[in-house]
């Protein structure tokens, strides 16, 4: 999100009318989980990880509806795709490398590009307000910029950046497997499932 753009919902919601455009207000939660709850403690496996999250189920539009997403829709691969890498990494001369996107969603922006898609505002926990806004704003808004985990349509924008970052790199997408990439001078495959990558 943008600091920078900090407003008052009820000012943001009287703006969009006046403008006769849409705008979406949701807020964003703080997640913090103990991954590798099931080992033993001291195990340096078991890490607390924490990540902040837009409420995609609960985003009004300026006149307090449900709001309405694009809906896009991403294409992951298949089972099938992933289990081919697989037996492709056990032939002689292949390995397997498996890998997770590193914060991936945000690697996106809402709408592809700076300042596409529908306008978004979100409202941040108030222990994460600067010290200026205290007393000042009753419900501060600031721009949602980057396609955070929770939007309905984060995945596709996702998705959509990556296809073109693997792309830019000499990967070419295999017709009819959507996710899936063949490069053609390294003679290898590439796998991208939502932000886990396998390839042989």
């Amino acid at each position: 999100w943008d600091m920078s753009t900090v407003q008052e919902a009820s000012d943001l919601r009287e703006e969009a009318r006046r403008r006769g455009v849409k705008y979406h207000f949701g807020r964003v939660a703080e997640l913090c989980f103990l991954k590798g709850s099931e080992l033993p403690e001291g195990d340096p496996d078991r890490v607390y990880k924490g990540r902040h999250v837009f409420l995609g189920d609960q985003v009004k539009d300026e006149d307090f509806e449900a709001a309405k997403f694009e809906n896009l829709g991403s294409a992951p691969a298949s089972v099938g795709a992933t289990r081919a890498v697989q037996a492709v990494s056990c032939t002689p001369g292949y390995e397997g490398i498996q890998a997770d996107g590193y914060s991936a969603y945000t690697q996106s922006f809402l709408g592809r590009i700076a300042g596409g898609g529908t306008l978004t505002w979100v409202a941040i926990p108030p222990h994460r307000w600067p010290p200026e806004w205290v007393g000042k704003y009753r419900s501060p808004m600031v721009r949602l910029v980057l396609a955070l985990y929770g939007h309905p349509d984060a995945g596709t924008y996702w998705e959509e950046a990556c296809t073109e970052r693997v792309k830019s790199v000499g990967w070419k997408p295999i017709e009819g497997w959507p996710s899936c990439f063949v490069h053609p001078e390294k003679h290898a495959v590439l796998v991208i499932y939502v932000d886990d990558f396998s390839m042989a």
